[in-house]
């Protein structure tokens, strides 16, 4: 199913490795850079998983009958 959603793959991939690339980058300023990583890094990449996981399995899950 990875191959099918290789996009979706790749970006998810990406935001995974977001919160070290941002330590990485910001190495200069740690505490910041660790400060963005546990506040804001860790809730906003699961937020944006969240969301790209849903459009994913949209396809995937039965119609709900009302």
């Amino acid at each position: 199913m990875a191959l099918a959603h290789l996009p979706f793959s790749v970006f998810i991939s990406l935001i995974a490795a977001g919160p070290g690339m941002l330590l990485f980058l910001l190495s200069e300023k740690v505490m910041l850079a660790v400060f963005m990583d546990l506040v804001i890094g860790v809730a906003f990449f699961a937020w944006v998983n969240a969301h790209i996981f849903v459009k994913l399995f949209e396809r995937y899950m039965p119609d709900r009958a009302s």
